[in-house]
């Protein structure tokens, strides 16, 4: 055994709080984290340890954190139950508040940290937001129109592929149709995404679908519609 007793775990300290939210930054250094029906959150500078935790303070529960990657430094997605979220930049700790037309259901970020994926509870589509600033006398890409609500989302470490799952608490589009009495509900949709040479728009063609074995069957997962 190794004569060296440094310690190689540490303990962050949340009293009384049960931690719902936990994100690594794409660096390792900061860990932000969040408690069931808090409106806080904490940024850790984890070489700290105990002493590293820098507060964040919201109008809203929060409910999801999701850090970007970026050559200058990340994001961090900060959703809310409310109507808004907030984008904070880790280089100088500022923040901006976006208002959405209603409560939102999950979030993600392409690889380079310009575009957020953003899905609500009140329509089936995942809203594309760019953060480059040639957007704002570009038009915005379009976002994707969906059969049901969207569960959850997750771009390929590449952003070539984009993964979405979702809801069970809504009516079926008729219009979307796999095969007949297929569980469409069941599926993830596999999108592939192509961008503009500075990866600000992208578009997304449908690849498929993908769907696990149903419950009551013991087979492997198979894609549905390739």
């Amino acid at each position: 055994a190794s004569n060296n007793q440094s310690a190689w775990m540490q303990f962050l300290p949340c009293t009384g709080a049960r931690i719902k939210c936990v994100e690594f930054s794409p660096c390792g250094r900061y860990l932000a984290t969040s408690a069931v029906g808090s409106f806080k959150f904490n940024v850790w500078d984890v070489a700290k340890g105990q002493h590293g935790a820098t507060p964040f303070s919201c109008a809203s529960e929060v409910v999801q954190l999701n850090w970007s990657s970026a050559a200058n430094g990340c994001s961090l997605f900060v959703g809310t139950k409310e109507n808004y979220f907030i984008v904070y930049k880790n280089r100088t700790w500022g923040s901006q508040t976006w208002t959405t037309c209603g409560k939102y259901t999950t979030a993600c970020w392409n690889k380079n940290g310009q575009v957020l994926l953003l899905a609500l509870h009140t329509r089936p589509v995942i809203e594309v937001i760019p953060f480059s600033p040639k957007v704002r006398t570009l038009k915005s890409p379009k976002g994707i129109e969906l059969p049901y609500s969207i569960h959850a989302m997750e771009w390929s470490p590449s952003s070539e592929r984009l993964a979405v799952s979702f809801k069970n608490d809504d009516e079926k589009d008729e219009s979307f149709r796999i095969e007949e009495n297929s569980v469409d509900k069941d599926l993830i949709a596999v999108f592939g995404t192509t961008w503009d040479k500075d990866m600000v728009f992208p578009k997304f063609q449908n690849l498929g679908y993908i769907r696990g074995p149903h419950k009551n069957e013991n087979r492997a997962n198979m894609p549905t519609q390739m």
